[in-house]
């Protein structure tokens, strides 16, 4: 199941990609989230990941969120981005 799953989620990618797209949000599912997100470091393309977590007992810790590029790199973005003056821009 996980083989046809993975194989048609790297192709929806790979198709979206192709056309474009400069952000991936999600899968949910960890191991298709874990080809999702090494196909995004190749191209260097944003993957925001938000699923579940659950230990060996399956209780819930909380919720795991997983950016790429690193959280660094992003404050970095969006300290630049409030500084834009927005009034200038006509």
């Amino acid at each position: 199941m996980y083989f046809y799953t993975i194989y048609f989620s790297k192709c929806l990618v790979c198709e979206l990609l192709d056309l474009g797209i400069v952000g991936v949000f999600g899968p949910q599912e960890k191991v298709i989230a874990e080809h999702v997100q090494s196909i995004c470091d190749i191209v260097e393309v944003p993957q925001i990941s938000v699923r579940e977590d659950l230990d060996q007992s399956f209780q819930p810790r909380g919720i795991a969120l997983n950016l790429y590029p690193h959280v660094s790199s992003l404050s970095r973005v969006s300290n630049e981005v409030r500084k834009i003056d927005y009034n200038r821009i006509k």
